[in-house]
């Protein structure tokens, strides 16, 4: 998840607060870093962080409650084409080893692989899980990756 609007650590506090109450279980939590914004022009950097999440809901409600999450946090979807800023950014990238494509979901996220902001949290949580579509874990995802921005680790984030 990350946020690069406001208050961005309170965001990513609060987010994680309400998915512990609505989602699950909060298993781990990456270190916290800083990256430029990805697929868009913006003054203001992201904190992003990864999660792990225990959860026994379906994959539907699951992003049906990450998104009432982002709308509380003061998360605007927008109809237009493209990525801007916001406040608060949860994505689903893995949901075990699911393949799963609807209107509103595809898992496992399809441009994972083409983040190093998404691959740099995961390989803290979850270094040897195996992508379901590539048969590759996530470290060999991170090194072959195509993105080459820089990430800065900024350091653990507390619970």
């Amino acid at each position: 998840m990350g946020s690069n609007l406001g208050d961005r650590l309170y965001a990513l506090d609060q987010a994680l607060e309400r998915m512990r109450e609505r989602l699950g279980e909060i298993a781990e939590v990456s270190s916290l870093y800083e990256t430029p914004p990805w697929g868009f022009e913006s003054n203001h950097s992201f904190y992003n962080l990864g999660v792990l999440l225990e959860t026994v809901l379906s994959a539907d409600v699951l992003v049906a409650e990450i998104w009432a999450i982002e709308s509380s946090l003061g998360r605007v979807r927008s109809e237009a084409a493209g990525y801007g800023d916001r406040v608060i950014d949860i994505d689903i990238i893995y949901f075990e080893d699911w393949r799963l494509r609807t209107g509103s979901l595809q898992i496992p996220h399809p441009k994972r692989a083409a983040r190093r902001f998404v691959l740099t949290p995961l390989v803290e949580i979850a270094p040897d899980f195996v992508d379901p579509e590539w048969g590759v874990d996530i470290q060999q995802l991170l090194r072959k990756t195509p993105d080459l921005t820089r990430i800065e680790k900024i350091g653990d984030f507390s619970l």
